[in-house]
């Protein structure tokens, strides 16, 4: 079975894309979980993410990760995340203070790890800034160019970004690592193109059950995502991660790639643009496959009845 891990910085859509992994176990083996920086401070994200094991009886390692991006002295949380996410990252849900600790390793150590024990059968996919990968294919970069799959959810080919025209938030949040990511081993770039076309409404929102404890959780962070991912309009809330982790384990839910080597911005007015790399243009290689067409109906509707059936399972 092929082994899994997820990168995440926790908050309402990772938590999503934590319990939608766990409920695919049967397609992939959830090993580990790396935090980082990004919705929240690190030690928050770390928090949140054993919170949410536990709330749901699964006991996965965690990692703790980066707390700033390559090259900075401290990581401040934009004012806009906190509208999406809430302060603490989950709606400003209270869960039991976890009674689980993470692992000594930190986040880059096990990445490596992993990728030496596990090469082609390991998975990784990256929900956060990219700075936990790209520390760990600095400091091991022939172990880690042996992983099987990396999938990212980043970037905007296609589209604006969410945080500035130019760059996607967890682009934006380490550029210097993203760079180094796409320029170094090859990946599958889940980013807005195809993860604002993934919505849940109200429609889903009806589907969770509020007497449930683990239900009446996952209502609230998803009416709170779903009432203020879009500030000026009732629009909904993109399933960016979870839909990170699908394609991961299901390539045949994406209808339309592009194959592309990939560089991003790290200075100026345009910092977190990706672009194709005019030095590459020509080579037979291409290191990146950008998703641009996805069978969104079908995605939303196997993670809304993963996760219910999930939590009805793990409901005590």
């Amino acid at each position: 079975m092929k082994k899994l891990i997820l990168d995440v910085d926790t908050g309402i859509d990772d938590a999503f894309a934590i319990l939608y992994a766990l409920a695919q176990s049967q397609q992939a083996e959830l090993i580990g979980i790396t935090t980082s920086f990004g919705n929240v401070q690190v030690k928050q994200a770390t928090q949140n993410t054993l919170q949410i094991l536990e709330l749901f009886q699964a006991e996965i390692p965690v990692y703790i990760g980066a707390d700033r991006p390559l090259g900075a002295t401290a990581y401040r949380v934009p004012s806009s995340f906190e509208r999406v996410h809430g302060k603490n990252g989950i709606g400003e849900y209270r869960l039991d203070t976890p009674k689980t600790n993470p692992q000594t390793l930190n986040a880059s150590e096990f990445l490596i790890h992993a990728a030496r024990t596990y090469q082609e059968e390991l998975i990784i996919v990256t929900l956060g800034p990219l700075t936990n990968l790209a520390t760990a294919i600095k400091n091991a970069p022939e172990v880690m160019q042996n992983v099987g799959k990396v999938v990212c959810m980043a970037g905007a080919i296609t589209l604006p970004g969410n945080i500035t025209p130019f760059a996607e938030v967890n682009v934006y949040n380490d550029p210097m690592a993203a760079k180094l990511v796409f320029e170094q081993i090859d990946t599958t770039l889940v980013g807005l193109d195809v993860t604002l076309q993934t919505m849940i409404t109200q429609t889903e929102l009806q589907r969770f059950d509020i007497n449930e404890k683990t239900g009446a959780f996952l209502a609230h962070i998803a009416t709170y995502y779903y009432q203020n991912e879009y500030e000026s309009q009732e629009y909904g809330g993109a399933l960016h991660d979870p839909l990170a982790v699908a394609i991961a384990l299901d390539e045949s839910l994406v209808t339309e790639t592009f194959a592309m080597n990939l560089t991003v911005d790290t200075s100026g007015i345009e910092i977190g643009r990706m672009t194709g790399n005019l030095a590459e243009l020509r080579s037979t290689h291409k290191r990146t496959t950008v998703c641009l067409g996805i069978q969104a109906d079908k995605f939303v509707e196997r993670f809304m009845s993963s996760l219910l059936e999930f939590s009805a399972h793990n409901n005590k």
